[in-house]
């Protein structure tokens, strides 16, 4: 026995198509003739088990298959006052349709009492995360923030430097398995911070 640990892109992927795949009847384990060989440089064509998918002709059954059951997390966040952007990034891919931007608080600074909750704002797709075309992008959500939002921002006085720091309700959004992002301290300082310039 052993076992192969997936990098994140690849569990990503794995997790997108789950639910076509989500019983032993419907998943099965491709490989290539030539991925591993015995001690006397035997290949597996010979290996039982076997049924067929797609391309491969060598396809094992899956005896179990485990649901993940890791709720996502935010990971860090960018704001640009000068375009009007906020980027927030999960641990996980995320399924952009469940996304609230409602659910965004932002904080002057930890443990400030000046907060602004979003409103009125809805995310954009700046990567196109279907099939298997799924990468470190597609854990990020860009939401543009509309006028009022920037024009609240500025009179509470948040957002003006890398102090800011979100905080997030669980219904926020939701992995491809539905599971909502966990409850969290406020996340900061952000990755990337750009003050408004603009006259």
């Amino acid at each position: 026995n052993f076992s192969v640990q997936l990098s994140w892109h690849d569990l990503q992927v794995v997790q997108y198509h789950f639910p076509e795949y989500s019983t032993p009847q419907s998943a099965s384990i491709a490989a290539n003739p030539l991925f591993i060989y015995d001690m006397n440089q035997n290949n597996i064509s010979s290996a039982t088990n076997i049924s067929s998918c797609g391309s491969y002709t060598l396809a094992y059954r899956v005896d179990e298959v485990l649901a993940d059951a890791v709720d996502p997390v935010v990971s860090n966040f960018s704001l640009n006052m000068n375009s009007g952007r906020l980027f927030v990034t999960f641990s996980k891919a995320m399924n952009l349709s469940t996304v609230d931007p409602t659910k965004i608080t932002l904080a002057a600074a930890v443990n400030s009492s000046t907060q602004y909750t979003l409103r009125g704002t809805q995310p954009v797709a700046w990567y196109n995360c279907t099939q298997w075309e799924i990468n470190s992008h597609c854990a990020s959500i860009e939401l543009p923030l509309t006028a009022e939002n920037l024009n609240e921002l500025k009179f509470l006085r948040i957002g003006l430097n890398n102090a800011t720091v979100i905080t997030v309700q669980p219904t926020v959004a939701a992995d491809y398995f539905g599971h909502h992002v966990e409850i969290a301290q406020p996340v900061g300082p952000m990755t990337h911070y750009t003050a408004d310039t603009t006259t």
